[in-house]
């Protein structure tokens, strides 16, 4: 691991603001995650996961763009489970602003379609959704993502979480998640970072995009309104280590 990650984990941070302002728009608010309470079924999830790991996965290193010095990661591992949306999802070079082509359409295949189906049970439509594995000893640098969307319209779901995992974001701190629960996250704005220094664990989540479409409803907006109000405002947020309202 190199001096910067290590010191990103390493270090205390100063702590977020003392409260949100929660925009018109409440995905357009400048907040780094928003928890939504749900009852995902983890363990059905990892287990499909585990055997896509198996068959079907990319070493994240591999695409990492020619003037990187440093690699971003080591032991982070990603799978496609399904995509329905022809919009770009990422930069793939800072420099010049250009979009990465976009994935290519791709229709879930059986055990995806079950992921697919249990989430949309849960309120979720999701244009695009992968599988990510952070193997023993691996981390992703300190970085965004750039990609496009408002800054609430990216979905983190942690699957497992074993001890010695940790998300990090500048300024607020360590963030500790509720297994089961969902997360809005916000990538591109606020500079975050993962590790999993377990011995033996890997450490398995979904990333995805919301579908707009199907998504931004009046109840939605409510209910993420809601909880940004209730965990950065009302002081009821306990699940940074070094406390956002400080």
């Amino acid at each position: 691991m190199d001096k910067l990650t290590k010191d990103w984990f390493a270090l205390d941070f100063p702590g977020g603001p003392t409260s949100v302002e929660v925009a018109d728009d409440p995905f357009d608010t400048d907040a780094p995650i928003v928890e939504i309470e749900s009852d995902i079924d983890v363990e059905f999830i990892t287990e499909i996961c585990r055997i896509k790991h198996e068959t079907d996965r990319t070493d994240y290193k591999d695409q990492m763009p020619p003037y990187q010095k440093l690699p971003r990661t080591r032991n982070l591992y990603i799978s496609l489970l399904w995509n329905h949306s022809t919009r770009p999802i990422r930069y793939i070079d800072l420099r010049n602003r250009k979009d990465a082509d976009p994935p290519p359409l791709t229709q879930p295949d059986e055990g995806s379609l079950k992921v697919e189906e249990h989430l949309k049970s849960k309120g979720l439509n999701l244009d695009i959704c992968c599988q990510m594995n952070l193997q023993s000893q691996g981390y992703f640098r300190p970085h965004r993502d750039m990609n496009g969307l408002k800054n609430l319209m990216y979905v983190w779901i942690p699957l497992t979480y074993p001890k010695g995992s940790s998300l990090k974001f500048y300024p607020h701190g360590e963030y500790k998640p509720t297994l089961g629960n969902y997360y809005l996250f916000n990538q591109h704005t606020y500079t975050h970072a993962i590790q999993n220094m377990h011995s033996d664990e890997c450490r398995y989540a979904l990333v995805a995009h919301l579908n707009p479409e199907l998504t931004d409803t009046p109840e939605f907006r409510q209910l993420v309104r809601d909880n940004i109000n209730k965990q950065y405002n009302e002081q009821t947020n306990h699940s940074w280590t070094h406390k956002v309202n400080s």
